[in-house]
């Protein structure tokens, strides 16, 4: 995500990032949630690379800035989130309705997955407000191969686990009822990203592993602390005056 990205979310976030975590500067608080959905690093990483009191504080932060997303990027789409059931391989069902751009039009996350994807259809927002208004069906008609349109759907969710590997992780038992919101957090964040033109990612770029990152074990160099707070002080005024 490039700087000027990076800076127009800030923008559209910072209100509910202010309100909701007082004593975190908005800048932080989004560059963590980002970095974490990025890589999967665990949130005793995320404690100590962004400089949070505790593993449950960084905790908190990833899932105050999901719920910002989700409320504030919410207009780029029409989502339903679902109670889930994983299956034996800890998987659930995500249906979507994507653009010829791979953009999400319409998702709902966290079926059962026992569930057959003509079964979830019918109980989606998309599917009700089709039938309470043929409206929606009154666009012009163009004539569509299958495996190509599937294919989009396929690809935009490639992208969004290629972008987001923290999506492609196995989540524990206790965290689970949180994934659906994470994979809408994703597809959110996928739309918003193509809105301003950032490129796509490869299978096999961005890929860098939990246990690549290092995590520092030492003793803490004060002047690298002070350093790091003054850029954070920094950040937070010239995000202010935005």
């Amino acid at each position: 995500m490039s700087q000027q990205t990076f800076s127009h979310l800030l923008h559209t976030l910072f209100s509910a990032l202010s309100s909701s975590l007082p004593s975190i500067p908005p800048d932080s608080a989004l560059a963590a949630a980002l970095f974490r959905l990025s890589h999967g690093a665990s949130y005793k990483s995320l404690a100590r690379r962004f400089g949070f009191p505790s593993s449950d504080d960084a905790c908190r932060v990833f899932y105050t800035v999901c719920k910002a997303i989700n409320e504030n990027l919410g207009n780029l789409v029409e989502f339903d989130v679902d109670g889930e059931l994983l299956g034996g391989n800890g998987s659930l069902l995500v249906q979507a309705l994507v653009d010829s751009k791979g953009r999400f039009l319409d998702i709902s996350a966290g079926w059962p997955s026992r569930m057959k994807p003509e079964s979830i259809l019918y109980q989606t927002k998309l599917f009700i407000g089709v039938e309470e208004s043929r409206d929606l069906l009154n666009g012009p008609v163009y004539e569509l191969v299958h495996s190509r349109a599937m294919g989009l759907v396929g690809n935009a969710f490639e992208r969004v686990k290629s972008r987001w590997q923290l999506l492609g992780r196995r989540w524990k038992e206790e965290c689970i009822e949180f994934l659906p919101y994470v994979i809408v957090t994703g597809c959110l964040l996928h739309n918003f990203l193509i809105k301003f033109s950032e490129p796509l990612p490869d299978d096999d770029v961005g890929c860098l592993k939990e246990e690549e990152l290092p995590v520092f074990e030492g003793e803490v160099d004060e002047t690298g602390r002070g350093i790091r707070d003054f850029l954070a002080e920094h950040l937070s005024r010239v995000s202010l005056r935005r």
